[in-house]
């Protein structure tokens, strides 16, 4: 969740944060469809099939140009 963009965040048992940001987007349905829109395209950009099977094939040639473990290659590429 990105803060404010495709959800809120509230820290753990802040109780009060949970229900001004609740009451909000009750009251809005116009930001509740906007924060659903981003959060969707952002589950699809970042967790989508096209995604996950580009990194695999990434991950993959690097173990082949390279020989090394994948392990180390996706570390690598993560960090």
């Amino acid at each position: 969740v990105l803060h404010g963009e495709t959800g809120y965040l509230v820290p753990q048992g802040d109780m009060p944060a949970f229900a001004a940001h609740l009451a909000e987007l009750l009251r809005d349905a116009a930001l509740r469809r906007r924060l659903g829109a981003r959060a969707r395209d952002f589950v699809r950009e970042g967790f989508g099939m096209a995604r996950i099977g580009a990194r695999w094939l990434e991950l993959l040639q690097g173990v082949h140009a390279t020989g090394a473990p994948p392990a180390r290659m996706l570390w690598q590429a993560e960090g």
